[in-house]
């Protein structure tokens, strides 16, 4: 026992450390291991408390809880010049890159103010209306309201306009921008990634055959069978539309695509906007419905069954109204859980009810605080099986 002791603490040491903040422990951890403070649950806790308090933590843990959301995905998005034309096209205004980087500083200001510097409730991400700017972006983004216009080098605190239904994390310019094709918005990408990452529901299943008659009559919004076209087919809405009204797209599509839809106000740079990319008016209602018909993919496959959305079933108006619901449901709360475990891990864990994350769940207070410390401290934390993985 006076052999492994120091060898369990020593895995503790290291497994707090790399979880928050994704490095080797620092002195004062690595003494904890050696004089066994770590192999008691308030050891543990007085050193998440301690690591939590520290920048480093505090910069690491927001990137994670950023690419959580993917917004590390800004850096691969080109858009439209056309959709930055409210910038001057001297200097760095329209550069891209900047652009990008300005978006990412924004965005970890954001988290940062919340988490770390303000309530510490992760269900603050989904509601504050605080934006941070800096130059291009106040002229990027006039429904920014600041005090007074800052440097392209400096960032404040802005609050949105008031009726335009933002709200928190997924309404901010960097995460829609993230999301978004090049000119236009894009139902599919936004609405699997919610239903993915800030949901954590489980898989839909396999991408059904696209190159069939039906899915092919589906995509061009035409009836089952090709012979009556059901609209013009020519915006993201009517296109989704077609998805949720007729199989095989339906079964999948009903789960992923009203959790978009809901956003549909905001653009592809992340824009307040009352018209569509074809200039009809956007409804941003959505339905969120129970258990799934059996989706059968192709004849003599298998039947797959698939459970409807966790906020069925009911009707959701904008941005603020699913942020809502994803709060009053638990849903939010209990998605960072399993995000969160799955970096302590380092394996995504894509199963919603576990017998692990259950307790973790019902144990947190719902601040950032309360998750690592419930989250850290379980025995099956540090239990490993041995021999060849």
């Amino acid at each position: 026992r006076s052999t492994l002791f120091p060898y369990t603490t020593l895995f503790r040491s290291s497994q707090l450390s790399f979880t928050l903040l994704g490095n080797i422990p620092d002195p004062a951890l690595t003494a904890a291991a050696a004089d066994g403070s770590l192999a008691t649950p308030a050891g543990i806790t007085n050193q998440i408390n301690r690591l939590l308090a520290q920048p480093a933590a505090q910069a690491y843990l927001t990137d994670v809880v950023l690419n959580w959301f993917g917004v590390g995905m800004v850096f691969d998005k080109v858009k439209d010049p056309a959709l930055l034309s409210t910038l001057s096209s001297t200097g760095l205004d329209q550069d891209q890159a900047a652009l990008r980087n300005d978006l990412w500083t924004s965005a970890r200001q954001f988290v940062s103010s919340i988490l770390w510097s303000g309530s510490g409730k992760i269900d603050d991400l989904l509601t504050s209306q605080t934006v941070y700017v800096n130059g291009r972006l106040s002229k990027l983004y006039p429904d920014a309201i600041v005090g007074q216009a800052p440097s392209d080098t400096t960032f404040v605190a802005a609050t949105w306009t008031a009726g335009e239904g933002r709200s928190g994390l997924l309404t901010q310019p960097s995460y829609l921008w993230a999301a978004s094709d090049p000119a236009q918005n894009s139902i599919v990408k936004r609405g699997k990634g919610i239903h993915d990452d800030v949901v954590c529901q489980d898989s839909v299943g396999a991408p059904v055959d696209l190159s069939t008659p039906s899915a092919m009559n589906a995509i061009e919004c035409k009836s089952l069978d090709g012979t009556q076209t059901l609209s013009t087919c020519d915006s993201e809405i009517l296109i989704s539309d077609a998805r949720l009204a007729l199989q095989p797209c339906q079964t999948c599509h009903a789960q992923i695509d009203p959790y978009a839809r809901v956003l549909q106000n905001f653009g592809p740079i992340g824009n307040y906007r009352t018209m569509d990319e074809k200039g009809r008016s956007i409804d941003p209602v959505a339905t969120f419905v129970a258990t799934q018909p059996p989706l059968v993919l192709q004849p003599g496959a298998t039947v797959i069954s698939v459970v409807g959305s966790p906020l069925a079933p009911r009707t959701v108006t904008g941005a603020q109204g699913l942020a809502s619901v994803l709060i009053s449901t638990g849903v939010f709360d209990g998605c960072a859980a399993q995000r969160m475990l799955g970096t302590a891990i380092g394996q995504r864990i894509n199963t919603y009810n576990t017998c692990e994350l259950g307790p973790i769940r019902a144990a947190s207070d719902g601040t950032i605080q309360s998750l690592f410390i419930n989250l850290l401290s379980p025995d099956f934390m540090r239990a490993r099986a041995g021999g060849p993985q």
